[in-house]
């Protein structure tokens, strides 16, 4: 009884952490697709030159941190700890997502545009590096929140009795949390980008 017991915790232990991964991933893609993918759709809608430009290169990058954050979570299995590594995670993603619309986009059409190499085509201005600042502390603070909310999600999904039960609990969970901080994200920092080439389009 004690092995079969013994064996139990330690499937149980592993699908955690295999969760925590998963939990990460989600939260990385919902972050992402919600910030990057609806300013995407509506630059492709107003016939903007690569609407795709910032989604394609901030969802690599984002997702990468998520996984981090969230297998580190499930590892350490520690409340305090998961908004810690969270918050930290948060401010990744700031970074990332301020970053990613004046450096990130220069040097990818710098790629993909020869005659562009090497030029500042959308300068990373005061008032971005302001608006980066002030995410910063709203961020990090919601992702350590989510991120705590996070071990709650794993434990019950490694306790699922099916993996549809399993997957609809993470996805729900993590898309939901961090889909709310990209749309917070974007209202600061793609929008008001955004903006000016929608109204000149209309």
């Amino acid at each position: 009884m004690d092995e079969n017991m013994a064996r139990a915790n330690v499937r149980i232990v592993k699908e955690k952490r295999q969760n925590g991964l998963r939990f990460g991933l989600l939260a990385g893609l919902g972050f992402s697709l919600v910030l990057w993918g609806v300013d995407s759709l509506a630059l492709l809608r107003a016939s903007a030159d690569l609407p795709w430009l910032k989604l394609d290169i901030g969802l690599p990058l984002c997702l990468l941190i998520g996984m981090l954050a969230g297998w580190l979570s499930a590892r350490f299995d520690n409340g305090l700890l998961s908004s810690v590594i969270w918050a930290r995670a948060g401010l990744g993603f700031v970074w990332v997502a301020s970053h990613v619309p004046f450096d990130g986009a220069s040097r990818l059409v710098g790629l993909l545009l020869p005659d562009m190499q090497g030029r500042e085509i959308y300068p990373f201005v005061e008032v971005a590096r302001l608006r980066m600042s002030l995410l910063y502390i709203i961020v990090g603070v919601l992702m350590a929140i989510g991120g705590a909310f996070e071990l709650f999600v794993v434990e019950a999904a490694a306790r699922a009795s099916s993996p549809v039960s399993r997957w609809l609990g993470l996805v729900l969970a993590s898309l939901t949390i961090f889909g709310a901080i990209g749309l917070l994200v974007d209202d600061l920092i793609n929008r008001p980008l955004r903006e000016p080439v929608v109204s000149i389009h209309n």
